[in-house]
């Protein structure tokens, strides 16, 4: 198997499990249990990993299976008109129509085969990009200044508004550059990824004071989207030919923007990392 992009056999975990006792009794116990929350959510991850696969691997043995089944019928017919002397027209379709369903059937295993390596090569360069991004960016995910989130085989980062602009702004603050300077460090390792960029605002309409430059949420959510690419590719160094920014103004909420809070929320820029194909 593989997880984070390691190869783990089955039989070494049990000296695994061994050394992780040592480990009780040596680190502290805050340690221990940070480590034991690591190692559930890489037992997860490698859960879900191997659940992944094994859909697809039982896919693969099923089209393999219907595969040979075919072969053999087709092998069947072809013998018994070799042997007759005179052949019918009925055989000879039939015969055509097991060599389609073969052609079509190995056309299907090639497909599921090229499906499979891809669905491995996305696995694990974003569980390598979000083990990175977890131990680079520990304090800041544990302060909520960011989240992390994995969605449909795609993960996303989530920023509050307040950490990169200010109030009606599309400027980034420094920390903000701070904080972008640092994920850009781990997407240069990653060259496959794709970032996708997205602006999100709450309710509430453009103050009088930045009406002129944001008439209205549209504009705003647009501009913090692109200021972020734009920061990326021309101060950060990424490729922008890996880059896509978007706004999509207040209608796509992660929760009502009838409180504070909740619009405190919806102010937000997210950011997805997929796999370039």
């Amino acid at each position: 198997m593989e997880l984070g992009g390691l190869k783990i056999r089955t039989w070494r975990l049990v000296p695994l499990a061994a050394a992780a006792v040592l480990l009780w009794a040596c680190v502290p116990y805050a340690r221990q249990t940070q480590l034991e929350e690591q190692l559930l959510e890489q037992r997860r991850s490698q859960a879900r990993v191997e659940q992944r696969l094994e859909a697809e691997n039982a896919r693969r043995r099923q089209a393999e299976q219907e595969l040979a089944a075919a072969q053999a019928a087709a092998a069947e017919y072809r013998s018994r008109i070799t042997t007759l002397a005179a052949r019918s027209s009925a055989a000879e379709e039939r015969t055509l129509q097991l060599t389609e369903q073969v052609t079509a059937l190995q056309l299907e295993i090639q497909k599921r085969n090229t499906a499979i390596g891809l669905q491995n090569r996305v696995i694990r360069l974003l569980d390598d990009t979000k083990e990175t991004i977890e131990t680079s960016l520990r304090e800041q995910l544990s302060a909520q200044k960011i989240k992390l989130e994995e969605i449909d085989g795609r993960l996303k980062m989530i920023f509050v508004d307040r950490i990169l602009f200010d109030s009606g702004s599309a400027e980034i603050q420094e920390e903000g550059k701070q904080l972008l300077l640092r994920i850009a460090e781990i997407l240069n390792r990653q060259q496959e990824t794709l970032i996708v960029i997205e602006g999100h605002t709450d309710s509430l309409p453009i103050a009088p004071a930045a009406r002129e430059r944001f008439p209205s949420n549209w504009e705003l959510s647009a501009a913090r989207a692109s200021a972020v690419a734009r920061f990326l590719a021309e101060t950060a160094g990424l490729d922008p030919h890996r880059l896509v920014a978007s706004g999509f103004s207040r209608y796509r909420p992660l929760t009502s923007n009838d409180t504070a809070e909740g619009r405190q929320r919806n102010r937000r820029i997210e950011i997805f990392f997929d796999v370039l194909r």
